[in-house]
């Protein structure tokens, strides 16, 4: 406003104009300015939201640990150190094999019940995963008498 000189009352009246509009404005704006003390409040809910808050907890977490094994191992030329490839090599690719490191899989001893509610713990043939029992169980219930009932029964009903 300054460089202009003309000194035409039409001039001197549209500076005056715009220097009392600039003066409304300035008045107005420093209305609207927030406060030092207090939070400014933003309107997040048409901003696009992450994909990641849609997934299930436990997923987040296992995200979250790849991502920070990542920023912890990574490097930015891709080469790793030999502890680096240790470590790597130590993770297990399975749910198995984890559950293997730390003995998560149950010990369990299948049974068998005679008719007399006798139980009769199974042996195992070297190699095999398949329990064995004897076809009669010979149980005492009484110190006279002997249980003698088949102990397992068929898929199809016969012992």
């Amino acid at each position: 406003m300054q460089n202009i000189i003309r000194q035409i009352d039409i001039v001197i009246a549209q500076k005056k104009a715009i220097r009392l509009q600039i003066d409304i404005l300035a008045t107005q704006f420093s209305s609207y300015e927030p406060s030092d003390d207090t939070p400014v409040e933003i309107n997040t809910d048409t901003l696009p939201q992450d994909p990641v808050n849609k997934l299930d907890e436990i997923i987040q977490i296992i995200l979250f640990l790849g991502i920070a094994c990542r920023v912890i191992i990574g490097r930015p030329d891709n080469s790793l150190s030999s502890s680096h490839t240790n470590i790597l090599k130590q993770i297990q690719m399975t749910s198995e094999c984890a559950e293997a490191k730390f003995h998560l899989k149950g010990k369990t001893v299948p049974y068998a019940v005679c008719s007399c509610h006798c139980t009769y713990a199974s042996t195992y043939t070297p190699g095999s995963t398949t329990p064995v029992y004897p076809e009669w169980y010979t149980h005492c219930p009484m110190l006279t008498t002997e249980c003698g009932e088949a102990l397992l029964v068929g898929a199809d009903g016969n012992f």
